[in-house]
């Protein structure tokens, strides 16, 4: 049945789905949940989300950000390391989870950070780290995107401890140079500071991963590529022999630079906004599939931040777990893409790619986690109904067509028109397979 669209019932036993058939094949049930003809996906997966929460639960916490999520249609999402303080060793990761474990009310993994020793990979995948992601700089230690052979010894070291190495590929030597040229001349626009995160940075970034993913073959994924020719040099390594994959964001295939000078910094995020054309061509590779996932990159903020007004500058990233499936669903509904794709993109791909186990598909023996959608329901995207903190966004306005109007975890309706029905901890910091 797979790639097919049809009329059928789900009856789910303990959490899982037990079988799938028209309804005179259906095991009695003692609950009957009828979505009104509405399609039913499995429970999406965002694999790119910053919950904050710690020191940084100002901008978000546990609760307010899977929330977000739930809302969103998203059942299951997986936490960066960049906190305060940073999740880089595993007495972090595991009181992280023991925090989260009371307040989340959506499926949630965690990934660690560049830890004080490549040594240190083996407790973080024994304290169950869904991988290890760097960062071109990074307050987590030493960036391995700085230094070719130590981005060697630790994709060699993530092969060996069997953790994904999770990558922001932007290249540290040019953004430095362009951050150094702004502070000579004394720059502080917006536009200045896009501009010293090129494509180039993310052009050799991506050439040098690539490079290495062809010697070892250990895995590897690329966050956020905003260029074609990124996603041209990741699909190259792949036939290569690379056990490599890559994701996109809503902004970056549907915003445009020129939006930076209307909304400013709310419209700011790393790497930056691209040209028209630039994103024709990523929506080109998109739609033939050369494209693994897409990822909200969800990343709160306050406005406060978002506006400059705090000691640091204008801080980029915008919230995203809100707005990134009917955002999609507009673009189903415009014949950009179809569902079978989205459903990959957000459903199958995450869970084989991270080794999430008994999700990302409607099969018996899999997790109860389901998306109800409305696919013809028309809104138009307000941020003051938010449930993340964050509550602005670049698509404030936009009018969207398609919506997440219920979603089950385990069986069990934890959102129905936007009401979250589930209390704080009542959701699961999940594992990855090994």
């Amino acid at each position: 049945m797979k790639n097919k669209i049809f009329e059928a019932e789900i009856a789910i036993d303990e959490g899982k789905i037990h079988t799938i058939a028209k309804a005179a094949n259906i095991p009695k049930a003692s609950e009957k949940i009828n979505v009104k003809g509405n399609l039913i996906f499995p429970g999406l997966i965002d694999v790119h989300v910053h919950l904050r929460d710690l020191e940084l639960a100002y901008k978000e916490d546990f609760y307010s950000g899977t929330c977000a999520a739930i809302a969103g249609g998203f059942t299951t999402i997986l936490d960066m390391p960049n906190t305060k303080p940073p999740t880089n060793s595993a007495n972090r990761i595991k009181e992280k989870m023991v925090k989260a474990g009371a307040k989340i009310v959506s499926n949630v993994g965690f990934f660690a950070g560049y830890p004080s020793t490549l040594e240190e990979l083996e407790s973080l995948k024994n304290a169950g780290a869904c991988g290890l992601k760097i960062y071109p700089y990074s307050n987590m230690g030493r960036s391995s995107l700085a230094d070719e052979d130590l981005l060697r010894l630790t994709l060699q070291a993530t092969k060996e401890s069997k953790l994904i190495l999770v990558v922001h590929a932007e290249d540290p030597a040019i953004i430095e140079r362009g951050q150094k040229r702004l502070k000579k001349d004394q720059i502080s626009s917006l536009r200045a500071l896009t501009n010293t995160h090129p494509p180039e940075a993310e052009i050799k970034a991506i050439e040098k991963i690539c490079r290495i993913a062809t010697e070892i073959h250990s895995p590897i994924h690329i966050c956020h590529t905003s260029l074609s020719d990124s996603v041209t040099l990741i699909n190259e390594a792949k036939k290569n022999g690379a056990e490599i994959s890559c994701e996109v964001t809503l902004h970056h295939l549907l915003l445009t630079e020129k939006i930076l000078d209307e909304q400013k910094g709310f419209a700011l995020m790393n790497p930056p906004l691209r040209d028209y054309e630039t994103i024709q061509k990523l929506w080109n590779m998109l739609t033939k599939g050369n494209i693994d996932i897409i990822a909200s990159d969800h990343a709160p903020h306050t406005i406060e931040e978002k506006k400059g007004i705090m000691s640091e500058g204008v801080l980029p990233g915008i919230p995203g777990l809100e707005t990134t499936l009917p955002l999609l669903l507009t673009q189903v509904n415009n014949d950009r893409l179809s569902l079978f794709q989205l459903v990959m993109l957000l459903a199958e791909n995450p869970a084989r790619i991270f080794n999430l186990k008994n999700k990302g598909c409607i099969k018996p023996g899999y997790d109860a986690d389901l998306t109800i959608v409305d696919l013809k329901q028309k809104f138009t995207i307000d941020s003051s109904k938010f449930h993340s903190k964050a509550r602005y966004t670049p698509f404030e306005g936009f009018k969207v067509v398609g919506k997440p109007v219920k979603v089950m975890l385990n069986g069990e309706t934890v959102m129905e028109d936007g009401e979250i029905w589930l209390k704080p901890g009542g959701a699961q910091v999940i594992l990855p397979e090994r």
